[in-house]
């Protein structure tokens, strides 16, 4: 348990400094993308990513740890739906999508990397790249 706090109050800090250090769309957009992509690359993201996971499935059948990481996990939710809304009310991101289910869709794109991590042939951190590069695209204001 300690080290799923572990785990979410460094992701929660990574949230925190973009949009602290976020000036403009660019710099959103970059930093964004660094985030989405340091949640979702390198082989010590899949040991955080397949231990996390781990974590959720025991909280399933374990009611007082449901209790525990559903708060732990709440809080990264939250923090990553206001860097969300930052980027909303910075005129950045579409306005007509609810900034919690972005947030849980961004999360979503981690669950789906540990899945794809026991694959026989997992994809390359280059072949996913493009692909939430194209995703974050969609999530800019078109106007």
């Amino acid at each position: 348990m300690e080290l799923f706090s572990q785990f979410v109050d460094e992701d929660i800090a990574t949230l925190r400094r973009v949009s602290r250090e976020s000036r403009t769309q660019e710099g959103y957009l970059i930093a964004m993308s660094n985030l989405v992509g340091s949640f979702t690359a390198g082989a010590d993201r899949a040991k955080h990513r397949a231990l996390r996971t781990r974590i959720v499935a025991a909280s399933l059948t374990r009611p007082e740890l449901r209790l525990v990481i559903g708060r732990t996990q709440q809080r990264l939710t939250e923090e990553l739906t206001e860097v969300v809304r930052f980027g909303q009310d910075a005129g950045w991101l579409r306005n007509d999508l609810s900034p919690h289910a972005l947030a849980v869709a961004v999360q979503a794109l981690t669950i789906g990397r540990t899945l794809d991590d026991v694959s026989a042939t997992p994809i390359t951190s280059e072949e996913l790249e493009p692909l939430l590069s194209v995703l974050l695209l969609s999530m800019l204001r078109s106007d």
